[in-house]
Protein backbone atom coordinates (compact mmCIF):
# COMPACT_ATOMS: atom_id res chain seq x y z
CA UNK A 1 0.00 0.00 0.00
CA UNK A 2 1.48 3.63 -0.51
CA UNK A 3 1.58 6.74 0.77
CA UNK A 4 -1.54 8.95 0.52
CA UNK A 5 -1.18 12.73 0.48
CA UNK A 6 -3.21 14.51 2.27
CA UNK A 7 -3.61 18.41 1.53
CA UNK A 8 -7.36 19.24 0.94
CA UNK A 9 -10.47 18.64 2.88
CA UNK A 10 -11.60 15.95 0.04
CA UNK A 11 -8.10 14.26 0.37
CA UNK A 12 -9.42 14.12 4.44
CA UNK A 13 -12.73 12.63 3.13
CA UNK A 14 -11.59 9.90 0.73
CA UNK A 15 -9.45 8.38 3.84
CA UNK A 16 -12.14 8.57 6.03
CA UNK A 17 -10.18 10.91 8.17
CA UNK A 18 -12.02 14.17 10.10
CA UNK A 19 -10.35 17.57 10.43
CA UNK A 20 -9.12 19.10 13.70
CA UNK A 21 -8.62 22.94 13.71
CA UNK A 22 -6.39 24.09 16.60
CA UNK A 23 -5.81 27.43 17.48
CA UNK A 24 -3.07 29.25 19.70
CA UNK A 25 -5.87 30.01 22.15
CA UNK A 26 -6.14 26.63 23.18
CA UNK A 27 -9.18 25.39 21.36
CA UNK A 28 -9.25 22.49 19.54
CA UNK A 29 -12.32 21.65 17.13
CA UNK A 30 -12.72 18.49 15.20
CA UNK A 31 -15.36 18.38 12.42
CA UNK A 32 -16.71 16.22 9.52
CA UNK A 33 -14.66 17.25 6.71
CA UNK A 34 -17.92 16.80 4.35
CA UNK A 35 -19.98 19.33 6.63
CA UNK A 36 -16.65 21.92 6.65
CA UNK A 37 -16.64 21.62 2.42
CA UNK A 38 -20.12 22.54 2.46
CA UNK A 39 -19.80 25.76 4.31
CA UNK A 40 -17.29 26.20 2.22
CA UNK A 41 -19.04 25.71 -1.00
CA UNK A 42 -21.53 28.79 0.15
CA UNK A 43 -18.44 31.27 0.87
CA UNK A 44 -16.32 30.09 -1.86
CA UNK A 45 -13.21 29.20 0.46
CA UNK A 46 -10.25 27.27 -0.58
CA UNK A 47 -10.27 23.74 0.42
CA UNK A 48 -7.10 23.55 1.03
CA UNK A 49 -6.14 22.59 4.88
CA UNK A 50 -3.48 25.28 4.51
CA UNK A 51 -5.70 27.70 3.91
CA UNK A 52 -8.43 27.00 6.06
CA UNK A 53 -7.20 30.11 8.54
CA UNK A 54 -8.65 32.37 5.04
CA UNK A 55 -11.75 31.65 5.33
CA UNK A 56 -12.74 29.84 8.77
CA UNK A 57 -12.01 31.45 11.76
CA UNK A 58 -11.97 29.79 15.28
CA UNK A 59 -15.29 29.27 17.46
CA UNK A 60 -13.77 30.29 20.90
CA UNK A 61 -11.35 33.62 20.53
CA UNK A 62 -12.69 34.50 16.61
CA UNK A 63 -8.44 34.23 15.36
CA UNK A 64 -7.71 32.82 12.48
CA UNK A 65 -3.87 31.74 13.77
CA UNK A 66 -4.64 27.86 13.85
CA UNK A 67 -3.59 24.99 12.38
CA UNK A 68 -5.86 22.54 10.01
CA UNK A 69 -4.57 18.70 10.09
CA UNK A 70 -6.45 15.52 10.03
CA UNK A 71 -7.35 13.08 12.65
CA UNK A 72 -9.51 9.55 13.45
CA UNK A 73 -13.21 9.95 13.39
CA UNK A 74 -15.34 10.26 16.79
CA UNK A 75 -15.71 6.53 17.35
CA UNK A 76 -12.03 6.89 18.89
CA UNK A 77 -11.98 9.83 20.80
CA UNK A 78 -12.56 9.74 24.71
CA UNK A 79 -14.54 11.67 27.04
Amino acid sequence: MGFRRIENLMDVAKAGYWVELRCLCGQVARHDPMVVIEKLAQRGGDLRLRNLHKTMKCGKCGGKDFTAAHCQGPEIWSG
